[in-house]
Protein backbone atom coordinates (compact mmCIF):
# COMPACT_ATOMS: atom_id res chain seq x y z
CA UNK A 1 0.00 0.00 0.00
CA UNK A 2 2.54 2.08 0.95
CA UNK A 3 4.14 1.96 -2.37
CA UNK A 4 1.54 2.71 -4.35
CA UNK A 5 1.01 5.97 -2.59
CA UNK A 6 4.45 6.61 -3.22
CA UNK A 7 4.16 6.35 -6.66
CA UNK A 8 1.13 8.11 -7.01
CA UNK A 9 2.63 10.78 -4.89
CA UNK A 10 5.43 10.84 -8.07
CA UNK A 11 2.97 11.13 -10.22
CA UNK A 12 2.06 14.32 -12.22
CA UNK A 13 -1.42 15.46 -12.64
CA UNK A 14 -1.97 15.10 -16.15
CA UNK A 15 -0.89 11.45 -15.88
CA UNK A 16 -3.13 10.84 -13.07
CA UNK A 17 -6.09 12.88 -15.36
CA UNK A 18 -5.45 10.74 -18.13
CA UNK A 19 -5.39 7.05 -16.18
CA UNK A 20 -9.02 8.14 -15.00
CA UNK A 21 -10.74 9.37 -18.23
CA UNK A 22 -9.29 5.86 -20.05
CA UNK A 23 -10.29 4.05 -17.26
CA UNK A 24 -14.01 5.48 -17.19
CA UNK A 25 -13.51 5.35 -20.99
CA UNK A 26 -13.27 1.42 -20.59
CA UNK A 27 -16.08 0.98 -17.94
CA UNK A 28 -18.46 2.50 -20.29
CA UNK A 29 -17.01 0.57 -22.93
CA UNK A 30 -17.69 -2.39 -21.35
CA UNK A 31 -21.01 -1.35 -19.96
CA UNK A 32 -22.05 -0.17 -23.75
CA UNK A 33 -21.40 -3.80 -25.07
CA UNK A 34 -23.28 -5.68 -22.33
CA UNK A 35 -26.26 -3.65 -23.71
CA UNK A 36 -25.52 -4.82 -27.23
CA UNK A 37 -24.31 -1.32 -28.45
CA UNK A 38 -21.19 -0.28 -29.93
CA UNK A 39 -19.25 1.71 -28.07
CA UNK A 40 -18.32 5.04 -29.76
CA UNK A 41 -20.52 4.61 -32.68
CA UNK A 42 -24.15 4.62 -31.21
CA UNK A 43 -25.00 1.71 -33.14
CA UNK A 44 -25.93 -2.07 -32.25
CA UNK A 45 -24.08 -4.50 -32.66
CA UNK A 46 -23.81 -7.20 -35.36
CA UNK A 47 -26.46 -4.68 -36.76
CA UNK A 48 -25.59 -3.86 -40.90
CA UNK A 49 -23.45 -0.96 -41.74
CA UNK A 50 -22.39 0.45 -45.34
CA UNK A 51 -19.53 -0.82 -46.73
CA UNK A 52 -16.20 0.05 -45.49
CA UNK A 53 -13.40 1.01 -47.72
CA UNK A 54 -9.89 0.31 -47.36
CA UNK A 55 -7.93 3.37 -48.96
CA UNK A 56 -10.77 3.48 -52.01
CA UNK A 57 -13.68 1.51 -53.19
CA UNK A 58 -14.23 -1.87 -54.41
CA UNK A 59 -14.72 -0.71 -57.80
CA UNK A 60 -11.98 1.57 -58.66
CA UNK A 61 -9.79 -1.34 -57.87
CA UNK A 62 -8.83 -2.15 -61.31
CA UNK A 63 -8.33 1.33 -62.40
CA UNK A 64 -5.19 1.35 -59.88
CA UNK A 65 -4.18 -1.66 -61.06
CA UNK A 66 -3.79 -0.12 -63.90
CA UNK A 67 -2.23 3.03 -62.97
CA UNK A 68 0.77 0.85 -61.13
CA UNK A 69 1.49 -0.84 -64.17
CA UNK A 70 1.46 1.57 -66.33
CA UNK A 71 3.99 3.90 -64.02
CA UNK A 72 5.67 0.90 -61.84
CA UNK A 73 6.00 -1.61 -63.59
CA UNK A 74 9.01 -3.51 -62.52
CA UNK A 75 7.63 -2.57 -58.74
CA UNK A 76 4.43 -4.77 -59.32
CA UNK A 77 6.51 -7.65 -61.11
CA UNK A 78 8.54 -7.41 -57.93
CA UNK A 79 5.42 -8.04 -55.91
CA UNK A 80 3.87 -10.46 -57.75
CA UNK A 81 7.04 -12.66 -57.81
CA UNK A 82 7.27 -12.11 -53.91
CA UNK A 83 3.89 -12.75 -53.46
CA UNK A 84 4.54 -15.93 -55.48
CA UNK A 85 7.12 -17.23 -53.08
CA UNK A 86 4.88 -16.59 -50.20
CA UNK A 87 1.86 -18.10 -51.45
CA UNK A 88 2.79 -21.67 -51.38
CA UNK A 89 4.58 -21.97 -47.67
CA UNK A 90 1.61 -19.88 -46.09
CA UNK A 91 -1.81 -20.68 -47.98
CA UNK A 92 -1.22 -24.05 -49.68
CA UNK A 93 -0.90 -26.23 -47.24
CA UNK A 94 3.33 -26.58 -46.55
CA UNK A 95 2.90 -24.67 -43.39
CA UNK A 96 -0.49 -24.33 -41.68
CA UNK A 97 -1.53 -21.43 -39.75
CA UNK A 98 -1.32 -22.18 -36.12
CA UNK A 99 -4.41 -20.12 -35.54
CA UNK A 100 -6.42 -21.38 -38.68
CA UNK A 101 -4.90 -24.69 -40.11
CA UNK A 102 -4.80 -24.73 -43.04
CA UNK A 103 -5.56 -21.92 -45.46
CA UNK A 104 -7.27 -22.43 -48.76
CA UNK A 105 -5.75 -26.19 -50.01
CA UNK A 106 -5.88 -25.77 -53.90
CA UNK A 107 -7.11 -22.14 -53.97
CA UNK A 108 -5.01 -20.22 -56.95
CA UNK A 109 -4.90 -16.65 -57.08
CA UNK A 110 -4.98 -14.72 -60.40
CA UNK A 111 -3.21 -12.18 -60.46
Amino acid sequence: MRKSLNRLARTSWDEVRTRLSQEFTKRTDFALYRLGRSPGKGETLGQATSESNFFFQPAELQGRIALLKQHLPSAVEETIREAEEILPQSYMGTQPSPAFGDLGKGVGVQW
